[in-house]
C-alpha cells in the first residue's frame, strides 16, 4: 500500500510525498510523518486523505473535518 501525505500551511504545501507501505504498518508511516510535521512546525497535515490538525493543547494532531477549518486568503 502506498501512503501519501502533505504538509498544508508550509510553503511548499503543493508538494505531495509518498511512502511504499508494504514493508511498514500505516501506523507506523504516520508515526513518522507526524514526526517530520512537528520538527517543520506544520500544524495542517493531509495523510491518506485524511485531514488532520495539530492540537496543541494536546500535543497531538485531530482528525478534522474540511469544513470545520477556517481559510486565510493570501
Amino acid at each position: 500500500m502506498i501512503h501519501m501525505w502533505a504538509f498544508l500551511d508550509l510553503p511548499d504545501r503543493d508538494r505531495i510525498y509518498y511512502r511504499d507501505g508494504e514493508k511498514l504498518s500505516r501506523e507506523a508511516v504516520f508515526n513518522w510523518v507526524k514526526s517530520a510535521a512537528k520538527l517543520n512546525e506544520c500544524e495542517l497535515l493531509l495523510f491518506d486523505c485524511e485531514l488532520y490538525r495539530y492540537d496543541s493543547g494536546s500535543g497531538k494532531f485531530i482528525r478534522t473535518n474540511w469544513y470545520n477549518l477556517e481559510w486565510e486568503s493570501d
